[in-house]
């Protein structure tokens, strides 16, 4: 059996799986625990007591808090919240976890340890399935609400101490759908806190964050993933007109333009956002949505970016594309993408495709393509 590999990503080590390398009910280092978790992790696999995914070999577990953690523990079963601390040793403190222990309200909930975001163990990044319909979170929890549960050891660990690969961070791999096939879901082998995407001259370019830098990854290289330079808080989004790449980020509750023509100098375009922002272009104009107040809001190049409320809700990720004189925008809803056209005054439809925390759509020969994570 193959033991789990690193991949380096945007200066960040991220824990994939290729085989097991521990048996069923046996031994499993702390790196493979983390390794596990993550093949569920980057996949998004939504919260459903009723349903049952693989791991890296196949086998299946409950899609809920407790499977998830007898996944990553390669346990017999899918234990629940009140058999999980038989397999586990309690610890004294939490100041004794480490990377792939476990967080336990016996009854109720249980969660997988990562890391300690600093040195005082304030607080650390848990990554547990919680919420039905959505996909595994990476919480930030503070000592207080650790302390409401207990920690737990799996009795089987051996070998090494695993770091935290993602401290506070979630990257997630990156999965292309297209109307043309159903909206069938094929990964692209690309992860990142957020993602961006558009066309140029027959070429797919993918835009993610990686640890506050974009990152750009084109089909005509096999998804290769190269750094921009340009920083980012967590939005992103992207346009094409005439030859030249346009990339929107947000820095401060404010939405900046970088250009590939300019060596991607960001430059901040004046539109305040609360964090999502998307873009597309029609007629040489570029359009750049945001979110605030929990409502989408248009802004266009060619009115010195006013912004104007769409009437499309939204709390979280958003993306845009235009296709045969009509403005899309895609918003995240309940766990769902929601579309909305400018040719249907916005009104919001739900297109089926699953996602939880990224979004992007772009257009090419009439075909409209949404990826998410």
């Amino acid at each position: 059996m193959l033991l789990a590999f690193l991949l380096l990503l945007g200066g960040q080590v991220l824990i994939a799986p290729t085989a097991s390398a521990s048996t069923v009910d046996g031994e499993i280092s702390r790196s493979e625990i983390l390794a596990r978790a993550n093949f569920w992790v980057s996949r998004n696999v939504p919260y459903n007591q009723g349903l049952s995914t693989g791991d890296v070999d196949g086998r299946k577990y409950r899609q809920d808090c407790s499977g998830f953690v007898s996944m990553a523990w390669h346990l017999p079963t899918s234990a629940s919240t009140r058999t999980l601390a038989t397999y586990g040793n309690r610890l004294a403190s939490l100041d004794q976890l480490q990377p792939g222990d476990m967080l336990l309200d016996a009854g109720t909930h249980s969660s997988l340890f990562v890391g300690w975001n600093n040195s005082s163990h304030t607080s650390a990044t848990i990554w547990h399935e919680s919420t039905p319909g959505v996909g595994t979170v990476a919480a930030n929890w503070t000592r207080a609400t650790m302390g409401k549960y207990v920690p737990y050891s799996y009795k089987k660990v051996v070998g090494d101490t695993a770091t935290n690969p993602n401290p506070g961070i979630l990257k997630r791999e990156v999965f292309e759908s297209a109307s043309s096939t159903g909206w069938s879901a094929l990964p692209t082998g690309i992860a990142g806190e957020a993602v961006a995407s558009i066309t140029m001259d027959g070429v797919k370019y993918i835009y993610t964050v990686n640890d506050g830098i974009v990152y750009e990854a084109a089909s005509n290289n096999n998804w290769k993933n190269l750094s921009t330079r340009i920083t980012s808080s967590g939005g992103v989004a992207a346009t094409a007109i005439d030859g030249v790449k346009y990339v929107y980020t947000v820095n401060g509750g404010q939405v900046y333009e970088a250009a590939s023509n300019n060596s991607w100098k960001n430059l901040n375009s004046g539109i305040p956002t609360s964090g999502p922002v998307a873009v597309t272009s029609m007629g040489g104009v570029k359009y750049v949505y945001t979110v605030n107040g929990g409502q989408v809001y248009e802004a266009a190049s060619n009115n010195s970016w006013k912004n104007l409320n769409s009437g499309i809700p939204s709390r979280g990720p958003l993306a845009a594309t235009s296709a045969d004189g009509v403005n899309y925008v895609y918003t995240v809803n309940g766990g769902q993408v929601y579309e909305a056209a400018s040719n249907n005054s916005w009104k919001s439809l739900n297109s089926g495709i699953f996602s939880t925390t990224g979004v992007a759509a772009t257009e090419m020969g009439g075909i409209k393509y949404v990826y998410t994570m």
